[in-house]
Parts: C-alpha cells; sequence; structure tokens
C-alpha cells in the first residue's frame, strides 16, 4: 500500500502536491521526505507541507516557502554531506528525532529506508530513550543555569526567556518520549490534557483582554517592521509565511485554542527576534524596538515573571525531566 493511501483526504491532497513538486523541482536530489503534520497524518485545510531533501548539488541549497498548486509548501535543501548517519543520530540524537515520523518521497539508492528503520528502532528503545533524555537535559540545565545566572546579575527579562527555552525543551521531551512525535502546535493540548498547565505560567496566561486577532495582528506587525528594517530577505520573515501564520491561527480560533494560540504566538515572535538580533544582547535588542511594539509584545508573554512564577516554572521543567525519565524506566 502506498503511503498516501492511508490519509485522510486533505493529508492524501497534500503528499499528491510533495510528489509532484518533487519531480518537477527536486529532481536533483537523492533523498526527500516528508515531515510535519502530513507526516503524522493530521493535516487539514489549514495545513502547509514541509519538505527536507538532500543533494549533491551544492548550488542548490536553501530554505524558502513556496505557493504551489493553491498550497503552501516549505523546502529545506540540505547537502547531501549531512544526511544522518547511525553514529551521529546517536552523538545528537535530539536533533534527529523527525526521522521517527518523517515519510520518505524519494529514496534513490534505498539508504533513507534502511536509516529510518533503524532510527525507530533505536528511538523506541531503552538505550534510544535514554540518550534523547541525556541529551535534552544538557540543553535543558544549560539554560537553567544561565536563567540564574542572569537572575543574579539583575537580567530578569532576560532570565525569564531563558527559562521558558529550558521549560520549552523539556516539555517537546516529555511529548517526544510519551508519543514518539514532536508537535509545537500539539504542546498546549497536550499539557493541558497530562495536567501540567494548571499552575505553569506560559505566555498569555496573565494577558485574558487578547483576542485571537489581536495576538495575530502583533506578530505580523512585528514582521513588518523587521521586513521595514532591512530583513525581508530572511525565509522567516517573508509575506508567504505571514499568510502561513495567518492560517494556522483561522485554525485555532476555529477550534478555541486561545491560550495555544498565544504561546505559538510569543514562540514565533522569539525565533524572529533572536534570528534579526544579530549578536546584540536580547534585552538590549529588545528595549530598542518601538515602543508600541514592546507594548504588544508585553501583553504576549514579553515580560519579566515574578519570583515565585520562576519558582513555578523552575520547578515545572525539572518535574518534566523527571517525568519522561520514568516514563522509561516504567513502561505502560
Amino acid at each position: 500500500m502506498e503511503e498516501g493511501d492511508r490519509m485522510e483526504p486533505h493529508n492524501r491532497q497534500l503528499w499528491k502536491v510533495a510528489n509532484a513538486y518533487s519531480e518537477e523541482y527536486l529532481t536533483h536530489c537523492t533523498y526527500i521526505c516528508v515531515v510535519g503534520s502530513v507526516a503524522q497524518k493530521e493535516a487539514d485545510e489549514y495545513s502547509d507541507l514541509n519538505l527536507i531533501a538532500f543533494t549533491g548539488k551544492e548550488s542548490t541549497l536553501g530554505e524558502y516557502t513556496v505557493v504551489y498548486k493553491e498550497e503552501y509548501v516549505h523546502v529545506q535543501v540540505k547537502s547531501i554531506l549531512e544526511f544522518p548517519k547511525g553514529e551521529l543520530i546517536k552523538y545528537n540524537p535530539w536533533h534527529f528525532h523527525y526521522l521517527t515520523e518523517a515519510m520518505i518521497l524519494k529514496d534513490n539508492n534505498g539508504e533513507f529506508k534502511k536509516l529510518q528503520e533503524w532510527a525507530r528502532s533505536y528511538f523506541q528503545s531503552t538505550q534510544g530513550k535514554t540518550d534523547v533524555i541525556e541529551d535534552v537535559k544538557r540543553l535543558v540545565q544549560s539554560r537553567l543555569k544561565f536563567s540564574e545566572k542572569q537572575q543574579k546579575e539583575g537580567a530578569s527579562f532576560v532570565a525569564t526567556h531563558a527559562l521558558l527555552g529550558a521549560w520549552k525543551e523539556a516539555a517537546l521531551l516529555y511529548q517526544f518520549i510519551s508519543c514518539q512525535h514532536v508537535s509545537m502546535v500539539h504542546l498546549i493540548p497536550f499539557l493541558r490534557e497530562k495536567g501540567w498547565l494548571q499552575d505553569t505560567p506560559v505566555p498569555l496566561s496573565m494577558a485574558n483582554h487578547l483576542t485571537y486577532e489581536a495576538i495575530l495582528d502583533t506578530a505580523l506587525r512585528l514582521r513588518e517592521h523587521l521586513r521595514e528594517e532591512g530583513f525581508s530577505h530572511l525565509t522567516k520573515l517573508t509575506t508567504l509565511q505571514d499568510e502561513v501564520l495567518t492560517k494556522k491561527w483561522e485554525r485555532m480560533k476555529e477550534s478555541g485554542q486561545w491560550v495555544n494560540a498565544g504561546w505559538l504566538a510569543y514562540h514565533n515572535v522569539f525565533l524572529i527576534l533572536m534570528e534579526t538580533s544579530q549578536d546584540q544582547p536580547f534585552e538590549v535588542y529588545f528595549s530598542h524596538l518601538p515602543a508600541k511594539m514592546k507594548q504588544r509584545l508585553n501583553d504576549l508573554g514579553f515580560k519579566e515573571l515574578d519570583y515565585e512564577q520562576v519558582s513555578l516554572l523552575r520547578h515545572a521543567t525539572e518535574e518534566l525531566l523527571t517525568t519522561a525519565e520514568s516514563t522509561i524506566e516504567q513502561p505502560s
């Protein structure tokens, strides 16, 4: 049975688009896979298509978004030298977790299929899960230490958002260990279902006056401001990406996912600010934004947490790591 035969209607449509686009524009690639909601067989009319390709043609490397057959297609073309090997995956497993759910679109010599079979077995094994946990723990603990250092030095704003970064990675790890997939879109609903959000100060938890429209408007206004400041060349800041984000917000509004919409807006904005800060200290860069924009971002979650909230978030982060570890020690 072909991959597309096991899908819901819109998943099947996007799979056909992936095949057509690859045959038209990615013929030079040795390996191609689909990731994201299509690979997870959860795509709907609001979903876009995400492709990762590997090629020996260095002049074609890059990352971009296009509209193809009325669908948004995000493409990453990587060097064939970046095609993962078993030992590399073991060294940095968290970077390659996407292999467990990727749908192979093109595999010229059968090596991608062999790699995926090995990766799935590895990530489902006790050793593989342990390696992933240790990999994420190093990242999380590094951010926790940085946050604590910044807090002691009086840089509470930076400390807050470093801590939120640590919490996010711990939460994604718990999601992966529990479900064998990672999804930012489903992270907040997953944590809510597991009872992890009751006392955790995620962005927007203190901004109940914001509407879906206000959340989206803030994200889009920042993107436009940064394009005017000279960053229009960045893939994340194209107007096509504005359209993709708008579709995702429409989905969350329709399904009543207010906190999730706020969290995803915060996450998207944070990544963009980090990419455009050009090595400036984050707090300094943020302070130079227009006053009205800073106020809008403050409402979105870009604020300092107080001592009690910081303690809650740090405790939640550590508990998520502990819970992920206990999940593999006591399999259900």
